[in-house]
């Protein structure tokens, strides 16, 4: 149905995972960006052998109840059965493979991120901007392998760290989604149910103004001039 298919910005995400190592996502609200990460996850593990994906965001509850959430949907509503199991925070295509795996961490510790070395290996990062620093760094030395990929998706809420460098460093694919790009909002009907309500852009707008912090980093999904608080 046109509610469970990708619409376009989130076609292109999958299509920049594909094609290159390094993409970041700056976002607004209800765009489907956790949702299409997952699906980007799922795609690339079972397409894939060996191959691990790592999804980590700030905390156990944005793992557990985010991404991983839309992750076991996907996962047991697939046109074709997929194989394995599918856990609370991790996916296995062949039980018992130990070079074939999907698991979600919490971004407490670099040591979490180093170690692997994999044939095939995708990151991804939600609610990326409040993934630290050190993370990112070590997450780096993964990507020193040919077959390894990144994934960095979330809202813009401040103009520093390392979310906010890779949208300025060259060597990262760097994309950008509105509320203004979704179909909900373009077509003013609510074709994605669970996404954007057709209204709310334009309610924000009369309510914050259209240079407001909030209104650039949540409807425009634009990096504001002041932080977050």
């Amino acid at each position: 149905t046109a509610a469970n298919a990708p619409w376009q910005r989130q076609q292109e995400i999958m299509e920049a995972v594909r094609d290159h190592r390094r993409v970041v996502v700056r976002a607004s609200h209800s765009v489907g960006k956790t949702h299409i990460a997952a699906r980007v996850g799922i795609w690339f593990l079972y397409t894939r052998s060996p191959a691990i994906v790592i999804t980590t965001a700030p905390n156990c509850s944005q793992v557990r109840d985010l991404l991983w959430a839309r992750w076991r949907s996907a996962w047991a509503q697939a046109a074709k059965p997929l194989s394995g199991q599918c856990l609370l925070t991790r996916c296995d295509p062949a039980v018992g493979d130990s070079e074939w795996y999907a698991v979600g961490q919490t971004a407490r510790d670099a040591e979490s991120f180093s170690g692997y070395h994999e044939a095939h290996l995708l990151l991804i990062f939600d609610e990326a901007p409040g993934v630290p620093a050190f993370v990112w760094a070590a997450a780096e030395g993964l990507l020193s392998s040919e077959n390894a990929r990144i994934l960095a998706i979330g809202n813009p809420i401040r103009r520093s760290g390392a979310y906010y460098q890779a949208h300025r460093d060259p060597t990262w694919h760097r994309m950008h989604i509105s509320c203004l790009d979704h179909p909900n909002v373009q077509h003013q009907r609510l074709i994605y149910p669970s996404a954007v309500a057709p209204g709310w852009p334009e309610e924000r707008r009369v309510s914050w103004g259209d240079k407001h912090p909030l209104y650039l980093s949540r409807v425009l999904g634009e990096f504001p001039d002041e932080g977050e608080d």
